[in-house]
């Protein structure tokens, strides 16, 4: 499960454009050789070269245009986050594994059904993402957020909390999606930790 370097990348795309360019200006003089009356015909091995570097180009160009996993978390991430907003459960439940499970035991119907709660209390909610981070592992992603929970029935936000999520996120049918996940109020677990200090 390997991430794609932004700056491999661009080095590397650099270097086949510099190739292809070199490429094209000696496959010109064999097309067009300053003496004229040396005009030989097309070289072979000149345009095979052409067409390597061009192959090579559209290779390197199609890798580096790939996401991350760190993007793609991060995209998920976002799009829940534009779900909560938009208030579209099944948008928001299909980042989530059918077999997910989450604090206390909480199954992926009980989850959906949390929200669905909280969207009905809240004619407005809203989430800020403060931080994330995202660790690679073998098979599964580890992704921590930080993020700020507002609802109102009205325009100015009644209630919020700030909580923070530990999520386990593993890929099926080319789509990552979350299996485990456990969220803590941060502010009542900061106190705590004082409390215990």
């Amino acid at each position: 499960m390997d991430g794609s370097n932004p700056v491999e990348c661009n080095s590397a795309t650099t270097n086949i454009f510099h190739w292809l360019f070199v490429m094209f200006l000696c496959f010109r003089c064999e097309l067009y050789p300053i003496n004229r009356n040396k005009r030989k015909d097309v070289s072979v091995i000149g345009f095979l070269k052409i067409l390597t570097a061009i192959l090579l180009l559209i290779m390197v160009v199609s890798a580096c245009s790939e996401k991350t996993v760190e993007q793609q978390i991060e995209s998920q991430i976002v799009a829940m986050q534009q779900a909560i907003s938009d208030k579209s459960l099944k948008d928001f439940m299909t980042h989530f594994a059918h077999d997910f499970m989450g604090n206390k035991m909480v199954t992926r119907q009980q989850l959906k059904q949390q929200i669905f709660f909280h969207f009905r209390r809240n004619r407005n909610i809203e989430t800020y993402k403060v931080r994330a981070e995202v660790l690679l592992e073998q098979e599964t992603v580890r992704a921590k957020i930080f993020v700020i929970v507002s609802g109102s029935n009205n325009k100015l936000p009644e209630r919020g909390r700030v909580y923070t999520i530990n999520s386990t996120w593993e890929q099926r049918d080319n789509s990552w999606v979350i299996i485990t996940a456990d969220w803590k109020d941060a502010v009542i677990d900061s106190v705590g930790d004082i409390k215990n200090f």
